[in-house]
């Protein structure tokens, strides 16, 4: 979120080029979010196992959490009068919903070969 207020010229362009009518910048940064998607789940998968907890989705993690973070930078751009701290806060309560729903999905609905995150 810091990085996307000290941005905000880039994450304009990256917002209207993202659908925009640049076949190019559009391809660019598509590949660009893919790359994003594919280091946060690599992040993921090195601390869920630091803690003994591997979720089967880390791919789609990964994807959910940059799609919030995106929509809370977008929100920034639109509500630039809203204080600092709402976007940021919304942004951080629902990864924090993602994340406890990754782990009701792994070991709330009958996964039991993951075995006891608490052990």
């Amino acid at each position: 979120i810091d990085c996307l207020k000290k941005n905000q010229q880039l994450l304009h362009l990256f917002f209207q080029e993202r659908t925009g009518s640049s076949e190019a910048m559009r391809t660019a940064i598509s590949e660009a979010c893919h790359q994003l998607i594919d280091l946060l789940t690599e992040d993921i998968k090195q601390l869920t196992q630091a803690v003994k907890i591997d979720f089967s989705e880390n791919r789609l993690i990964a994807d959910a959490m940059v799609s919030i973070v995106s929509h809370s930078g977008m929100e920034m751009l639109v509500q630039p009068d809203a204080k600092p701290g709402d976007a940021t806060g919304r942004a951080t309560r629902k990864l924090n919903l993602l994340l406890l729903g990754a782990l009701t999905m792994e070991y709330g609905m009958g996964n039991t070969s993951q075995g006891d995150p608490h052990e």
